[in-house]
């Protein structure tokens, strides 16, 4: 209730919830993925972009809420060993009605920002 009290009164363009994995430590995965739905939908109702974060186990066995077929873009930010350091990359994994490149690009923190840089 708390959420859609701060919506009404701060009247946001964007929400985001971080990560949305925690929830699965309230309840069930039913119930989370039937609150997460509302959500979703209370926020298109609203014209609000809601953005969402996971932590997300590469294990099969891990208990996430799988939220792909409700989501309109999916990307992730990953890292892969690189002489010895992590080094961060992005995908889009998922663009509903529109195409995206289908492999990884390095992401660089510089002195001036982000930069996303040559494939991976």
């Amino acid at each position: 209730m708390t959420l859609y009290e701060n919506i009404e009164t701060f009247q946001p363009d964007v929400v985001v919830l971080d990560p949305i994995t925690d929830l699965i430590e309230v309840g069930t995965k039913k119930e989370v993925r039937g609150m997460i739905v509302r959500i979703i939908d209370y926020m298109k109702s609203n014209l609000i972009t809601v953005l969402f974060t996971a932590l997300v186990s590469t294990n099969p066995d891990s208990q996430g809420v799988q939220m792909s077929s409700m989501v309109d873009n999916w990307i992730k930010l990953d890292t892969t060993k690189k002489e010895k350091e992590n080094q961060p990359y992005i995908t889009v994994v998922k663009t509903r009605g529109m195409n995206h490149a289908r492999q990884s690009f390095m992401l660089n923190f510089t002195s001036e920002g982000l930069k996303i840089g040559e494939g991976i």
